[in-house]
């Protein structure tokens, strides 16, 4: 059964709880430590992305299109709609010969306020090219692009691409039957254990083979290409260079690997009701317990913009803290 993961204060006194599921696992599959159910079957959602990239890899698609460490950071992203993700995500478009009109990702306003701000007041058209999945999309073009296959079906889980990134996600998770189903990019997305996916992101972080490496070198030296300006997994990469790669998804999900050597680990967790406001703070909280945050590291998180609750006129009326 899950488990209480955080508590939510108002005051003094518990308003709300979040429930939920962790798994902490090394390299070889090896459970260290978990909260609920360590093999709770749920969506690997986004964080799925760091894996989807590596047929792009292993093809040489990758060397072929001269692709940068950004843009295959940008491919494993759920990025913000920030110019420099847009702008990044239409030059790897352009080495394919594809357009915005290609990405059948759907259209939804970019998630940096300040960005959207300025497209309204320019009245410039929002496109898929500000989708948060772009990214992935024009990574899984590239792809198919490479091997002379049909764009118009890319997203079909019985294409040549999707079968591809199938098989390396159950090679990676060492699961060996994977059901999907439709993200909300129209990607198909994993079901599967949670301790499977704590294993694929304790491989990326050990990564051991070229592939692995290059994904984790993309996304810990360009962190800001990940997410984006005030994120999660943007800012714990940025707190811990070349020690922590992260990647969150949708519904309450957060994984994460720490490069340690042959002691690397990786965390997956699932909160129960969906709700993402509780994830920087157990996982904050699950690395210090490991070592890979330091007392003043974790504290900046507890009371942070994570970890203090401010209603609308700025006032400070609450706490989220870590149950374990």
């Amino acid at each position: 059964m899950p488990e209480i993961l955080a508590n939510i204060y108002r005051g003094d006194e518990i308003e709300s709880i979040h429930f939920g599921d962790l798994v902490v696992c090394n390299s070889q599959g090896k459970i260290l430590f978990s909260q609920g159910n360590p093999e709770f079957k749920t969506y690997f959602r986004s964080s799925a992305k760091p894996f989807q990239v590596l047929p792009l890899i292993r093809t040489g698609a990758y060397q072929k299109y001269d692709f940068t460490l950004p843009e295959l950071s940008v491919m494993c992203a759920s990025h913000s709609g920030e110019s420099f993700h847009t702008e990044t995500v239409q030059k790897i478009l352009d080495k394919i010969g594809l357009g915005i009109e290609n990405l059948k990702c759907g259209i939804h306003s970019p998630g940096h306020k300040p960005t959207l701000k300025k497209i309204r007041e320019a009245g410039t058209p929002i496109t898929a090219i500000h989708n948060n999945c772009s990214g992935k999309h024009s990574g899984a073009l590239a792809f198919t692009v490479f091997n002379n296959w049909n764009t118009e079906n890319y997203l079909e889980p019985n294409s040549n691409t999707q079968i591809e990134i199938k098989k390396i996600l159950c090679e990676v998770t060492e699961e060996p039957k994977i059901s999907t189903a439709v993200d909300g990019c129209s990607f198909p997305v994993f079901y599967l254990p949670l301790n499977k996916m704590a294993l694929a992101f304790a491989k990326l972080a050990e990564h051991k083979t070229d592939d692995l490496r290059i994904v984790f070198e993309a996304m810990t030296k360009h962190p800001e290409f990940v997410a984006g300006t005030d994120r999660f997994d943007t800012q714990i990469m940025q707190m811990c260079p070349s020690k922590i790669v992260s990647k969150g998804g949708a519904e309450g999900i957060g994984c994460l690997g720490v490069s340690n050597g042959k002691d690397s680990f990786g965390i997956a967790l699932k909160i129960s009701d969906g709700s993402s406001r509780a994830i920087p703070i157990v996982l904050a909280k699950v690395l210090h317990k490991f070592g890979a945050l330091s007392d003043a590291q974790l504290n900046e998180w507890l009371n942070g913009d994570s970890g203090i609750l401010k209603n609308h006129a700025g006032v400070e009326v609450g706490k989220i803290t870590p149950n374990f």
